[in-house]
């Protein structure tokens, strides 16, 4: 099977081979994985993993350079230890500052995802990422990715190696949360990272943590919701990067003024958060 014929494609299809990471080291190779074919990945892709395995990612090279996949949160199972702790790992919304930025910046970021990064850093994931530029030769292009809490992920890691190793790199998230508040967007953004989101219909996961005036303090004066929500602590969240929307009918669409409104109305009126998080991953997997 030949790679997936877009960038996009590609990057979305090395996020899926994310979720098949169970140890560290090479990545194994199932010719029946439509994900790792549509990946095209040119070698053996090394797997990241912390010891209790609710972190994760992948590097690999593809014909379009060196890839980051970071894995997004284990499927919710009540029964596995793991997934619990990696939900509540998602839960840690206190903001705090990235260790890369000076001790009197003001940028706060996601505290479980920072973790996260930190985790996998430790392990030797961006040395690997290094190892692979290096490899593949001067100019390579590096490519960060990630679904859901990995797009999370993905967006530190772009401004960690901007910041300490002035390492340029384009970005493409899929369903990610919010990372920080308004003073790291400021700093993300003046490094110029070429970042794209995606998110997709009724999928609540893009606007968590809730953002102050964001989609729960419009959600709230709705009624027959509002009074669910009433009490729920507000984090002063902004989103990173250029959106790119898969809207109701199934379209790309930028952002726009109106947009906002349109994906409060289908959340509040709309298919419950159980049901919408079920439909991206199978819009993920399919």
């Amino acid at each position: 099977m030949p790679p997936a014929p877009t960038l996009e494609g590609r990057l979305i299809c090395a996020c899926n081979c994310a979720y098949d990471i169970v140890a560290a080291g090479p990545l194994p190779t199932d010719p029946a994985n439509v994900y790792y074919a549509g990946a095209g990945f040119t070698g053996t892709p090394a797997a990241f993993i912390n010891d209790t395995s609710i972190h994760a990612c992948l590097v690999g090279t593809i014909p379009d350079g060196v890839v980051v996949a970071f894995r997004g949160t284990l499927t919710w199972n009540i029964s596995d230890r793991n997934s619990l702790r990696d939900w509540l790992n998602d839960f840690a919304a206190n903001l705090v500052r990235p260790g890369w930025l000076p001790a009197d910046s003001q940028a706060r970021v996601h505290a479980g995802f920072l973790a996260a990064l930190e985790y996998l850093v430790a392990q030797g994931a961006l040395a690997e990422v290094n190892r692979q530029l290096q490899a593949a030769g001067a100019g390579t292009p590096l490519f960060i990715t990630g679904h859901s809490k990995g797009g999370a992920v993905a967006a530190l890691a772009a401004h960690r190696v901007w910041t300490t190793d002035a390492t340029p790199s384009r970005i493409v998230t899929y369903a990610a949360p919010h990372v920080g508040d308004p003073a790291f967007a400021d700093v993300y953004n003046l490094a110029h990272i070429q970042h794209t989101r995606y998110e997709f219909q009724n999928d609540i996961v893009p606007h968590a943590p809730p953002s102050i005036g964001g989609v729960l303090a419009q959600l709230q004066r709705l009624p027959g919701v509002g009074s669910l929500l009433t009490g729920l602590k507000q984090y002063d969240y902004e989103p990173l990067g250029e959106l790119r929307f898969i809207d109701w009918s199934n379209q790309v669409v930028a952002d726009g003024r109106m947009l906002d409104f349109r994906r409060m109305a289908h959340i509040g009126c709309g298919k419950s958060f159980g049901s919408a998080y079920a439909e991206r991953k199978v819009q993920l997997r399919s």
